[in-house]
């Protein structure tokens, strides 16, 4: 009887597999497996062959807000000085013409102010003398000083209002900043002392008893009664 081929292989299996085992093995594809690791090495599995890569990845770390105190010394900005004749520590010399605006019974004045002549010592004893015999000499280490002043009346509140210009608006005062006392006498003439329309002038004289030895004492007119402002002569020369 004829056999097939189908039968013939099967039997072929059979006889292989009674008479002994006989293995093979298909290699299977080959798989590639990566795996990526942040910071990390990168890992290849290619027969277990090792691959390192380094990858960098930014990261934003927020902490506590840290405030830093600076200190700055700031430039000190330097006082203005005031104009010639505006300040005590900064007196017109004799000859110098200021202008002022002052207040008087409250009411606002403009005027310009001129410091002539300046006579001390002796020679002012003697025309204070002459001017009245009852007129005191000057206590013990003192001394008088007469000073010319022009005094032209500028403004007033109105036109038609007068100022009574007298020598106790005009106040002496020493190298270290204390009022002298007015004099308690008679001016030689023609005195300080006149009354004035606005746009009138007068020339006179106005007394003052100072310490001989006060070699830079000052004269003002015009401070407030804080003893603010006001204009300041040299009572002395240079």
């Amino acid at each position: 009887m004829a056999i097939s081929t189908k039968a013939l292989v099967i039997g072929l299996i059979i006889g292989l597999v009674i008479g002994g085992t006989t293995s093979f093995f298909v290699k299977p594809k080959e798989i590639e497996r990566v795996t990526e690791t942040v910071r990390g090495p990168t890992v290849t599995e290619r027969e277990m062959i090792p691959e390192t890569r380094t990858e960098t990845v930014t990261k934003t770390v927020f902490g506590p807000t840290v405030t830093v105190t600076k200190t700055v010394t700031p430039t000190p900005t330097p006082k203005p000085t005031p104009p010639v004749g505006y300040s005590r520590d900064n007196p017109a010399p004799i000859g110098t013409s200021l202008d002022i605006e002052f207040e008087y019974w409250l009411e606002n004045y403009k005027a310009r102010i001129m410091l002539l002549e300046v006579i001390r010592g002796g020679e002012a004893w003697k025309r204070i003398k002459e001017a009245n015999i009852f007129n005191d000499p000057p206590e013990e280490g003192f001394e008088y000083i007469l000073a010319k002043v022009r005094f032209e009346y500028l403004e007033g509140p109105d036109p038609d209002t007068k100022y009574d210009l007298s020598p106790l608006h005009f106040t002496a005062v020493s190298e270290d900043g204390k009022d002298y006392e007015r004099p308690l006498i008679v001016d030689p003439e023609p005195s300080i002392g006149v009354s004035l329309y606005p746009g009138a002038s007068h020339e006179g004289w106005v007394s003052f008893h100072v310490a001989i030895e006060d070699s830079k004492p000052t004269m003002t007119f015009g401070r407030d009664y804080k003893g603010r402002g006001g204009v300041w002569f040299k009572l002395y020369e240079g």
